[in-house]
C-alpha cells in the first residue's frame, strides 16, 4: 500500500504542477519499467504485492457478496468468519465490521475520543461469534473519527480538510508559497488518504504527520 501512495502522489504532482506535466508520459513510462522490472526480478518484491494484490480482492470480494446479500456462515474456528465457499474474511473486514456495530451505539457524537477501545467489546453483536476481534482503533482514521466523534465531528474535521484543500488549489496565488508548501500537501494528502489502512487518529505518531503538514500548508496558504 505505501508504494501505491507513492506511486499516486507522483502522479498528482505531475498532474498539478506545469513545468513537469509537459513530461508526463516519458516519467509515467519511467515508473512503469522501474515497477516492471522488480516485479520480474525481485522474488520478494513479487510475493509482496503479488499478496497485497489478492488480499485486496478478497476484500472487495466480501463486500460485493454482502451488496448482492448473499449469505456468510459463521466459521467457528477462532473469530473469523468464512464465505459459502469456505474462505475466510480478511483481518481488515472483521476491524471494519466493529466499527460499525461500535459507531451505531453513539452514531450522532460518538463514544469520545479513545473510547473505541472501550465500547467496541460492548458492542451488540452475534453471541455465537467471539468478540476479540476488538483493537484499539478500527484501523481507518475515518472510520475512528466516525465511532469516536460521531457525525458531528465527522463533519467538522471533513470540513477542515477539504478547505485545505480547497485554499491549496484555488485561493493560492503565490507561487513562491505554494511550491514550498506542496511537500507538505502531498504528503497530508496521501497520509489522510480514505481507502487505506492506518494507525490511530488520535493517539499514534502517523496523526502527528497529518497535523504538522497541515499546519504548514494552512500557514504558507494565509502567508502575505
Amino acid at each position: 500500500m505505501p508504494f501505491a501512495l507513492f506511486i499516486l502522489a507522483n502522479i498528482l504532482i505531475l498532474v498539478t504542477t506545469k513545468t513537469l506535466r509537459r513530461n508526463l508520459i516519458f516519467i509515467i513510462l519511467f515508473f512503469t519499467l522501474v515497477f516492471g522490472s522488480l516485479i520480474g526480478t525481485n522474488k520478494n518484491f513479487f510475493n509482496h504485492y503479488n499478496a497485497f494484490f489478492h488480499y485486496s480482492l478478497n476484500i472487495l470480494d466480501v463486500y460485493k457478496k454482502r451488496i448482492i446479500g448473499e449469505k456468510r456462515e459463521p466459521n467457528f474456528l477462532g473469530t473469523l468468519v468464512a464465505d459459502p465457499e469456505g474462505k475466510k474474511i480478511p483481518h481488515h473486514v472483521m476491524e471494519f465490521d466493529t466499527f460499525y456495530e461500535t459507531w451505531k451505539m453513539n452514531p450522532l457524537i460518538g463514544g469520545g475520543i479513545k473510547s473505541f477501545r472501550l465500547l467496541c467489546p460492548k458492542r451488540p453483536v452475534d453471541p455465537k461469534l467471539e468478540r476479540t476481534t476488538c483493537n484499539t482503533h478500527p484501523h481507518n482514521y475515518y472510520l475512528e473519527i466516525f465511532s469516536e466523534i460521531g457525525i458531528v465531528g465527522f463533519v467538522i474535521v471533513f470540513f477542515i480538510f477539504l478547505k485545505i484543500i480547497y485554499d491549496f488549489y484555488f485561493k493560492f496565488n503565490n507561487n513562491v508559497y505554494k511550491t514550498l508548501s506542496s511537500p507538505f500537501f502531498y504528503i497530508f494528502f496521501i497520509e489522510a488518504f480514505p481507502i487505506k489502512s492506518s494507525g490511530s487518529f488520535f493517539t499514534t505518531g502517523n496523526s502527528l504527520i497529518i497535523f504538522l503538514s497541515m499546519s504548514f500548508v494552512v500557514a504558507l496558504v494565509n502567508k502575505k
